[in-house]
């Protein structure tokens, strides 16, 4: 497995034990603003990744090799030994082969088998890894602390969390995608409409979108690309807080940029994160839009991209030679500079 752990003396600090002490005391914690600075350091980790066909990220960044077998990074601290944020073993698929397809959740992480079956590591606290009887697979999914999976006949199968209604899926049929978002479950139908498993259905009004060829669906939006290469789009737009399994999350955007997703055209793949929605165009390059950081959407100079996926803290691209291209919310290096100086 490629494993990278973080030094901590790249001139943010001089007194290095403190700040794997307060690191420590963050991983713990679960300090959100300590896992979007490691994740900023540690993810530059896959400038070395070759041979690459697809991506996968949330907290964790994973790749699926030519030959089937995968390569993983996250937020990792080695301190006395210890690699946190990987105690639950989600970095652990060195010995996977005859990969086809891969996907990450928040502390987890699936892939599919060239035989239609799926193997898990990680967490497993909601029973996300609840997969060995699964059979006849073509596609998974996975984001939060779910894990989703396509049948060859056009059905669902879902196991995880189900907080938000995130699993019923049940009663689908003639699906041709999936895609799970941090707290909903999306299917796209062999008719170009689009279903959803949602509670807070009013919050995603997707019954109406039709001409769709994929989705994505992120934390606070899902996105839908149309036959003409344009886009659909919709998000919250009031102020909102939500319980995650692992920390409360405050979003309060004053609008998820969905007005602006929807005047992309020429777009051929789509992928929707934590807080961006990116978008990749018919000649190898992409757009991105964000309402958090504007780090996450500096991909102008991008080209030969054939794969996007947009992580918790980092937009990436897959290039046609098989390496990885990463923009990174570097603003939080900056904050956590301050917190550990006045710490």
């Amino acid at each position: 497995m490629f494993y990278s752990s973080l030094t901590i003396d790249m001139g943010v600090v001089k007194d290095d034990d403190k700040a794997k002490e307060w690191f420590k005391k963050a991983a713990i914690k679960g300090d959100d603003e300590a896992v979007h600075y490691m994740q900023v350091m540690v993810s530059k980790a896959i400038a070395g990744w070759t041979d690459i066909v697809a991506i996968s990220a949330f907290y964790h960044i994973v790749g699926l090799k030519a030959d089937g077998t995968v390569v993983a990074v996250g937020v990792i601290t080695k301190i006395k030994g210890k690699n946190y944020l990987n105690d639950h073993g989600q970095l652990d698929v060195e010995n996977w082969t005859e990969i086809t397809a891969i996907a990450t959740g928040t502390m987890h992480t699936v892939g599919l088998k060239a035989d239609g079956t799926v193997v898990a590591v990680g967490d497993n606290s909601f029973g996300q890894l609840d997969v060995d009887d699964w059979a006849n697979i073509v596609a998974i999914s996975a984001k939060g602390n779910f894990t989703v999976g396509l049948k060859s006949d056009g059905t669902v199968v879902a196991v995880g969390d189900n907080s938000y209604g995130q699993l019923n899926v049940d009663d689908w049929k003639n699906i041709t995608h999936i895609s799970a978002g941090v707290i909903c479950t999306v299917g796209l139908m062999t008719n170009g409409e689009v279903v959803i498993a949602f509670t807070e259905t009013r919050m995603f009004k997707i019954n109406k979108w039709k001409e769709i060829s994929a989705i994505s669906a992120g934390a606070l939006s899902v996105i839908g690309l149309k036959y003409n290469g344009s886009v659909n789009a919709v998000g919250d737009e009031d102020r909102f807080s939500w319980k995650a399994s692992h920390l409360y999350a405050e979003f309060a955007p004053k609008r998820v940029y969905t007005d602006s997703a929807r005047n992309w055209t020429d777009i051929i793949a789509i992928a929707a994160g934590y807080h961006q929605t990116v978008g990749l165009k018919s000649d190898g390059t992409v757009v991105a839009l964000c309402v958090f950081n504007d780090n996450l959407r500096k991909v102008g100079d991008w080209k030969d991209i054939i794969a996007i996926e947009a992580g918790y803290s980092n937009t990436i691209g897959l290039k046609k030679d098989g390496t990885v291209v990463i923009t990174e919310a570097d603003d939080y290096v900056k904050r956590i500079k301050e917190i550990i100086k006045s710490s």
